[in-house]
This record gives structure tokens, C-alpha cells and sequence, in this order.
């Protein structure tokens, strides 16, 4: 079966997941080589990483449940909070691999795809017809 990995979006269903995650859940994880944030720009090099079950399309007759992998990080904007201020960046998958390791490997770029860019659609749609008709996506 091929893999994929998915950039989520984030949203309110998103955001419960991601709460529901238990706080001994977190794992720290450490990149083979920095890797750029996508929101602030900067290089950063290590980070937490989690799981949970997620099923996506859940409102529809396509649902499909996979591992939603959450990478956790300080947010370098607010270095002197009293508190850490962490950023959250969801993927869902189904890759077998430990958390960590799919984690890098999503974060390599290998076998990802970004909801956001213009081939979105067509990935949600191919997503779709895996449970619909058996097919796998992924690379």
C-alpha cells in the first residue's frame, strides 16, 4: 500500500484533536539537518511530536481515519514568555513509521502533500476514492 502525508489545515476540529492529545504524550525529536518553519521563516532543529486517531471527511459518506501526527514547537516570537508558546503543525498519515521518524520523513518533504497548494483538490479527491474504490495515494 503506497503512503501519504497530508498537511492539515487548521480548524476547529483540528484544534480539539490536537487539545485532546494527553501531555505525556509529547516526544521530543531532534531534525537530521534544520528545517525552515513554514510560518515564521527560521530555521529550527528540534521540536515535540505526538499522535492521535483522526478521521477526516468525517461528515461524510468518505470518512477516513488515520494517524493525525501533531509537531509542537517554541514559538521563537515570544522567547521571554512566562510560559513556553508552542506552534502546532498537524499532518495526517498513514505511514507505520514511529512517530518521530514520520515526522522527519514528512518534514523532508518526502511522500507529502500540502492541502493549501493548488493540487489540494485532487489529492482530497484521490484520498476520497481510497476508501471509495480501494485505490492507495501517496508516493
Amino acid at each position: 500500500m503506497a503512503r501519504f502525508s497530508l498537511v492539515m489545515t487548521r480548524n476547529a476540529a483540528i484544534e480539539r484533536a490536537i487539545t485532546a492529545i494527553d501531555a505525556d504524550a509529547w516526544t521530543p525529536v531532534r531534525y537530521p539537518g534544520a528545517v525552515i518553519d513554514p510560518d515564521t521563516g527560521e530555521w529550527i532543529s528540534d521540536g515535540e511530536v505526538a499522535e492521535i486517531p483522526y478521521t477526516a471527511f468525517a461528515s461524510t459518506s468518505d470518512a477516513i481515519t488515520a494517524r493525525l501526527v501533531v509537531r509542537r514547537v517554541n514559538d521563537a516570537r515570544y522567547r521571554d514568555a512566562l510560559f513556553p508558546v508552542c506552534r502546532y503543525h498537524p499532518f495526517l498519515t498513514n505511514t507505520d513509521l514511529p512517530v518521530e521518524q514520520a515526522d522527519i520523513t514528512h518534514s523532508c518533504g518526502r511522500g507529502r502533500f500540502d492541502l493549501n497548494q493548488r493540487v489540494g483538490a485532487a489529492t482530497v479527491s484521490c484520498l476520497r476514492n481510497v476508501r471509495r474504490n480501494g485505490r492507495t495515494v501517496g508516493t
